[in-house]
């Protein structure tokens, strides 16, 4: 849903632009499910929790506490690689297992930041 926040720096994983972008404010939203013929059991704003947890990695990757920089800059460097193995007609396997590791260790050092600022999400309360 769409925030108070500035505009959206595109691209981003739902959109490359702004016309693809459908996102709209949670009232108009909920209006929207309403409209549509579907109850609201729940309606929880999480955007200080999840503004905690992306402030939490941002610091992290900033200042180098958690491995997910380093293994940043070695999958970039691993494209690079990749682009110009396939370019050259070379078999780029060994890249591609390369790089499908990086993203599994970087998706466990950013986990391991979050498990760090929400220690048990699943006893996080939620109104009902």
């Amino acid at each position: 849903m769409a925030g108070p926040s500035a505009p959206i720096l595109y691209p981003v994983m739902w959109a490359r632009d702004a016309g693809a972008s459908f996102l709209r404010p949670p009232a108009e939203m909920r209006a929207v499910m309403e409209a549509a013929g579907f109850r609201v059991r729940a309606w929880d704003d999480i955007t200080a929790e999840t503004a905690q947890v992306v402030e939490a990695i941002r610091k992290a990757v900033e200042e180098g506490t958690s491995g997910a920089q380093a293994k940043i800059a070695e999958l970039e460097a691993l494209v690079v690689t990749l682009r110009e193995q396939i370019a050259a007609g070379e078999d780029p396997t060994e890249t591609l297992a390369m790089i499908d590791a990086g993203q599994a260790e970087l998706r466990t050092a950013v986990q391991s930041i979050i498990a760090d600022v929400l220690p048990d999400p699943q006893t996080t309360s939620r109104r009902r």
